[in-house]
């Protein structure tokens, strides 16, 4: 007699809202701090080659001390979002996997993923390797030699960006999708042009990052680089990818 069946109850609850990209990075830094730390080692051990490649290239064109932080922001960058495809595709695997927060085996399914992804990674190290060589050869014509117009600077700088950006998205549509490499290419320069306001903050967060470790000692510097920093910039990048994606999706 106490119970009025014909009232509406509180029925069901709406999803949760998705949390901002910073408290959800943090979230996933605090839960997965010990895997991002073994992450970021073998992301330095993989990468060896790539590291010893650019101290060489900054030893050979000098930098002036106004730009040698530049050029630290660069390489870090470099490193990080782009690295050496064929093994950096599962570096960024599993920091998919992190951001979906998703359970991942880590270097089971680091292996994995290289194993499944191997032919467009190293297709991918290619366009890479002929675009790292276009690049080194401009900066000396254009930055070291001082040859050309502010213009054709400009252009250089954009088109590093354009790439680094294009490389926020391309690991995460080759390990979620199945395209052609072409239509790989292509998809990864469409959202680093179609979200270029929001890529650039995402890419500004990533050189914040940088700018933070960089403002400790010598000392700290060369730990945090190589125990947390690129695996806190890969973490942050594939959080932001995997939302603009999802968003993509949506709007299609």
């Amino acid at each position: 007699m106490f119970y009025h069946f014909d009232r509406p109850g509180k029925g069901v609850a709406k999803e949760e809202k998705k949390k901002n990209l910073f408290l959800a990075f943090m979230d996933i830094v605090f839960s997965k701090f010990r895997g991002l730390f073994v992450l970021n080692l073998l992301q330095v051990a993989i990468t060896l080659p790539l590291i010893a490649l650019l101290a060489v290239f900054y030893r050979e064109i000098q930098p002036a001390d106004g730009l040698v932080f530049v050029y630290y922001m660069a390489a870090i960058l470099y490193i990080a979002v782009i690295g050496i495809p064929p093994l950096s595709v599962g570096i960024h695997y599993v920091l998919a996997q992190y951001a979906g927060m998703t359970p991942v085996f880590l270097f089971h399914d680091f292996a994995k993923a290289v194993r499944e992804n191997i032919r467009q990674s190293m297709a991918l190290f290619a366009v890479d390797c002929v675009i790292g060589y276009m690049l080194v050869v401009n900066v000396r014509f254009y930055f070291v030699h001082q040859l050309g117009g502010s213009g054709f600077k400009m252009m250089i700088v954009a088109f590093l960006l354009i790439d680094i950006m294009a490389h926020f998205f391309l690991y995460q549509l080759m390990i979620r999708y199945r395209l052609t490499f072409g239509k790989l290419i292509q998809k990864s320069l469409f959202l680093a042009v179609l979200n270029l306001p929001q890529n650039l903050l995402a890419l500004g967060v990533c050189c914040l990052l940088i700018g933070l470790v960089f403002t400790q000692n010598i000392v700290l510097i060369y730990l945090l680089c190589g125990t947390f920093l690129l695996s806190l910039i890969g973490l942050y990048v594939n959080l932001y990818a995997a939302r603009v994606i999802e968003k993509y999706e949506i709007d299609q």
